[in-house]
């Protein structure tokens, strides 16, 4: 007893079983929303690759900017570790930046 053969991607196949009424339209539609689907999802991948590029870019020139060390300084730990579960400062501080705000108003 020899059995059937077919290919389970066979179209002649699935044209059997299935049957559309206007085929031709049906096809057109499918490509044309493939199509989109195709062009929005390489739109959306060229758009990353840019923003990445563009990214890559502005960091680096941030990383040789001249006043790099300066920013350095600035840390409370020389580490430059954040310190999450630490208190937040105090309220000396923030008076001192609100009198220096006022400070620089005043000569404008």
């Amino acid at each position: 007893m020899t059995g059937l053969n077919i290919h389970p991607l066979d179209r002649s196949v699935f044209d059997r079983f299935i049957s559309f009424p206007m085929p031709s339209a049906f096809q057109l539609l499918a490509f044309v929303s493939g199509f989109f689907i195709y062009l929005f999802f390489a739109t959306q991948l060229l758009r990353f690759v840019l923003v990445w590029g563009a990214l890559r870019r502005l960091l680096q020139r941030l990383y040789w900017h001249p006043s790099r060390d300066t920013y350095s300084g600035l840390r409370p730990d020389k580490d430059g570790r954040v310190r999450l579960l630490e208190s937040s400062s105090s309220l000396s501080m923030t008076e001192f930046c609100l009198e220096h705000a006022r400070k620089t108003l005043e000569i404008l």
